[in-house]
């Protein structure tokens, strides 16, 4: 029992008392608390504590009152501890939730003292973000597959295990590997349930022009016509209206402009356009109805679809950079990230009216590296990015909220880290496949992200 006495209200009002304890002076920063009273006046005040005690431990209690300018401490006690009763878990909330979201437990005999809570999702230890004593806010922890797991919090080496189980969803799922050589710089598109991927380079080797169709209904792979333009990375590729297009691109010192339409009806190729005033380097384009925007160091050039026709719009309000990654939703568009030349990193994602043909910053990646070659994807009225690389290769993943201008980090890739993969939707979730990590190191894993479960 901890017992107190208030002999003096002040001229200030108090806002809070109770009692400290911990096993160095207590202060209201570190230690255990118990509040009495928002709103004490002159009395006596006992509670009886029966948490947040380690068994035959020596502490220190005192109690304390607050007030909106000052704190008063009273005078310090030893005791030695008996021991504590376990913590009890009153509401999880949510009872399910993706990887790296935010759990909140309520309850009883919950401590202040962070180090002296731990809490697990399973046999998965849970990063706390704050608790108090009746609330615990967490992380959902990696899991490598969707689980349905007891929560258990341990208070002070007591532990209590939830009654309710909570569903952990993960973004992430390994799939049939690309069955193409390793490389980095591939292209892709997709078309109704299939996506396609090709082309590409071997780092100090050689340039690709092969082509595979991934069925997402039987997670199955099949090769198709070779793409008949010259073997290059970083073309940019696209579908439109059920037929997919390839173009563009780098190899051996040479930048080309052609186009290319592939039919997956007849599995042949169709070169349908060139522009000799446009070369690409990794740059960002995005497609908007029946126009695609291509954001090149010396303009933005508009190609309209329908009759295949190009114009310049003029200059992308932001510093050119190459290695970027480019994206649209609805009738707008988007770039990310990428490398300015003199090697300058970026981190800044910009937002194209297409109507007014209108560039807007949003907010930077906070917190986060600078990078190059990252990917990126709508899916819904959602927007994602990540990946890349810098110092390091990434693999992160986050998720952009227009609304309120704000980042969220997701569950990482569960492979590699690794910049210039390629990446494709089908439906409502995303497929990256290919890349190479810092030490080079090429990649022909494939993972399936979906942000889109129950």
């Amino acid at each position: 029992m901890f017992n107190g006495e208030i002999i003096s209200t002040g001229n200030d009002e108090i806002i809070e008392s109770g009692y400290l304890w911990n096993v160095d002076e207590p202060n209201i920063e570190t230690a255990n608390k118990a509040v009495i009273s928002n709103h004490a006046t002159i009395g006596t005040y006992s509670i009886r504590i029966d948490s947040n005690l380690f068994k035959d431990s020596v502490q220190l209690v005192r109690a304390y009152l607050k007030t909106n300018k000052l704190i008063v401490y009273g005078n310090q006690i030893k005791f030695t501890c008996n021991g504590g009763v376990p913590a009890i878990i009153s509401k999880i909330e949510p009872l399910k939730g993706y990887v790296n979201s935010v759990v909140v437990i309520s309850g009883d005999n919950f401590s202040y003292q962070k180090e002296n809570v731990s809490v697990y999702f399973g046999d998965i230890e849970a990063e706390i973000d704050s608790c108090s004593d009746n609330r615990i806010v967490v992380r959902v922890p990696d899991f490598d597959v969707d689980s349905e797991v007891n929560i258990k919090v341990s208070v002070y080496n007591k532990a209590t295990t939830s009654v309710n189980t909570f569903k952990a969803l993960t973004y992430w799922k390994k799939i049939a590997n690309f069955p193409g050589t390793e490389r980095y710089g591939a292209t892709s598109f997709s078309i109704d349930s299939d996506g396609y991927v090709g082309m590409g380079n071997q780092y100090y080797g050689d340039y690709y022009k092969d082509f595979y169709k991934y069925n997402s209904q039987n997670n199955s792979w099949k090769k198709i016509a070779d793409f008949p333009g010259e073997a290059r990375k970083y073309a940019i590729g696209f579908s439109y209206k059920g037929k997919g297009y390839v173009g563009f691109g780098y190899a051996n010192h040479h930048y080309y402009n052609d186009i290319w339409e592939y039919d997956p009806n007849t599995d042949t190729w169709l070169k349908v356009i060139e522009n000799k005033n446009i070369r690409t380097y990794e740059d960002a384009y995005f497609l908007i109805e029946e126009e695609l925007f291509i954001v090149t160091q010396t303009g933005v050039y508009k190609l309209n679809l329908e009759n295949m026709t190009f114009s310049n719009l003029g200059q992308f309000t932001g510093n050119y950079r190459f290695y970027t990654t480019g994206f649209s939703l609805n009738d707008k568009g988007y770039l990310f990230a990428g490398q300015q030349p003199g090697n300058t990193y970026m981190k800044d994602l910009w937002e194209y009216d297409s109507k007014a043909n209108v560039w807007t910053k949003l907010s930077e990646l906070a917190g986060s590296e600078y990078r190059d070659s990252p990917i990126s994807f709508s899916l819904g009225e959602r927007l994602f990015m990540g990946l890349g690389g810098f110092s390091d290769a990434y693999n992160d993943i986050f998720e952009y909220d227009i609304i309120n201008n704000e980042w969220y980090k997701l569950e990482n890739l569960p492979g590699e880290g690794r910049s210039h993969a390629t990446s494709f939707t089908i439906e409502d979730k995303a497929y990256i496949v290919t890349g190479y990590d810092e030490y080079i190191y090429q990649f022909s894993d494939f993972y399936e992200f979906n942000p889109n479960k129950e």
